[in-house]
């Protein structure tokens, strides 16, 4: 199955990863971020991921190559590539066992597979890491989709705050936006809380009952509009512990996070020690002292001009190049 490349063809990269409910859509979005960059390089890129999953469904909407795994099976048997990248959680023991062939294997964010694999890519900031190669780790290497790019700089840091935006991830499962939007009612006004609804979202009546009738403006963003505008045009972002937390900074607009699973806690907690965000604790914990936390940092024109610097300081938008560079190192 596996052996030389022809001269002509181009480098083979499998890309091994899941979205949906119970994964989240965030490794999708940036699998094809990543995938983007590969093919700018003259990659043949497929993705794998299991049988009859969203993940599946968004990518052959979307035009992509997908290998459709069985379930429960982390990645085919001696692919016939050149990269394998796993865009996974904690596949580590799993990617241990596994005969590679002569594929080169990259795993991103998964800090179980130091050791394993021969890149390690770790946009996510927690301090204790071990940062030894070959593990590239912090938010240097936050994958970032282009068109987010463009708006570097665009965010202005207004005296009085008017606009609130609440963005929680593509699914929501812990349906943090209609809770969120409960809380905000005690915050007084002038101001417009956007919400942008989640495309996977399952909770669409609770969250028509939490905008109902509620004391301060409430706008949907169009979801055909420029989501990264309306970011910028933000003064706070509520959001939970992914991706979005690296896209605010990288963009300056001052955030406050909500973790939605274990593993953002870490995450979230360390980007509020650098500066970037603020901890808001974990959604079960959602109480009055969110909305607190909220009134006080629209008040504090310092404080989120800060939060905005941090950011900006701290994720430069080129991470999707250089990991692409990481992964262009294997196949050559």
């Amino acid at each position: 199955m596996t052996g030389p490349r022809p001269a002509a063809a181009p480098p083979r990269v499998l890309l091994r990863l899941e979205g949906g409910h119970r994964w989240g859509l965030g490794h999708l979005m940036r699998g094809r971020v990543l995938a983007s960059a590969l093919a700018e390089r003259g990659a043949a890129v497929t993705f794998a991921t299991t049988a009859g999953t969203e993940a599946e469904a968004r990518l052959r909407a979307a035009g992509e190559a997908v290998l459709a795994l069985p379930a429960g099976t982390l990645l085919p048997d001696r692919p016939d590539v050149d990269v394998v990248v796993v865009d996974m959680l904690a596949q580590g023991d799993a990617l241990a066992t596994w005969e590679r062939g002569r594929a080169r294997l990259v795993a991103v964010d998964d800090r179980t597979a130091h050791g394993v694999a021969d890149a390690v890519i770790n946009p996510i900031v927690e301090l204790d890491a071990p940062s030894t190669p070959p593990l590239h780790r912090g938010p240097a290497y936050a994958i970032l989709p282009p068109a987010l790019c463009g708006h570097i700089g665009r965010h202005r840091v207004r005296p009085q705050s008017e606009r609130v935006l609440l963005a929680f991830g593509g699914s929501d499962d812990h349906g943090i936006a209609p809770r969120m939007i409960d809380l905000l009612r005690a915050l007084p006004g002038p101001l417009t809380v956007v919400v942008n609804r989640p495309p996977a979202a399952r909770y669409g009546a609770a969250l028509d009952r939490a905008i109902a009738d509620h004391p301060l403006p409430i706008e949907e963003r169009d979801p055909q509009g420029d989501f990264f505008a309306a970011l910028c045009d933000a003064d706070l972002v509520l959001c939970a512990g992914g991706a979005m937390l690296f896209e605010l900074a990288a963009l300056g607009v001052p955030s406050a996070a909500v973790a939605g699973e274990p593993h953002e806690r870490a995450t979230i907690a360390s980007l509020a020690t650098l500066g970037t965000t603020v901890d808001l604790g974990p959604h079960e914990a959602l109480g009055p002292h969110v909305a607190e936390a909220v009134e006080s940092l629209l008040g504090d024109t310092a404080r989120r001009a800060s939060l905005s610097a941090a950011g900006r300081a701290l994720v430069d938008g080129r991470g999707r190049e250089r990991c692409a560079t990481i992964i262009e190192d294997l196949w050559s």
